[in-house]
């Protein structure tokens, strides 16, 4: 095991606890998915954890599922439970880009293409939880 704390657990019996993880700039950032919290876990030299910070929490950020930074540092985030996916700035205040009026139903995982000039936001959708086709969005 590499990291275990109680701000990682599930708040409830049917919580599913910590369920996104992505990486940046020597840290690990944990998406909590019933708490609505992102938590970051500083990587030491060698490779071991830090001591673990909440750096957001809120009901917009319940349901945190699927995490992936943009080129600015901003986090995008799949909430699940509301069906949209937001954007958590550097500085933490939180935008919602999407939502079940642009298709979103149980979104699960965000996916940013670099390779290009002009990126393009991707999401996971209807994941095994949402009735319906599993699919891939293309968002802008």
């Amino acid at each position: 095991m590499w990291f275990n704390s109680k701000v990682l657990k599930p708040t409830s019996k049917q919580g599913l606890g910590a369920n996104g993880i992505a990486f940046r700039a020597r840290a690990a950032y944990v998406a909590v998915d019933d708490s609505g919290r992102i938590v970051r876990i500083p990587v030491l030299k060698g490779g071991a954890p830090g001591g673990s910070a909440v750096i957001a929490h809120g009901k917009s950020l319940k349901g945190a599922d699927g995490i992936q930074f943009d080129r600015r540092g901003a986090l995008l985030i799949a909430t699940s439970s509301s069906n949209t996916l937001v954007r958590l700035s550097p500085t933490g205040h939180v935008t919602r880009l999407a939502g079940p009026e642009d298709g979103l139903l149980y979104p699960v995982a965000p996916l940013l293409d670099t390779t290009r000039k002009a990126p393009r936001l991707y999401v996971r959708n209807r994941d095994f939880l949402a009735k319906g086709v599993p699919s891939l969005m293309k968002l802008r």
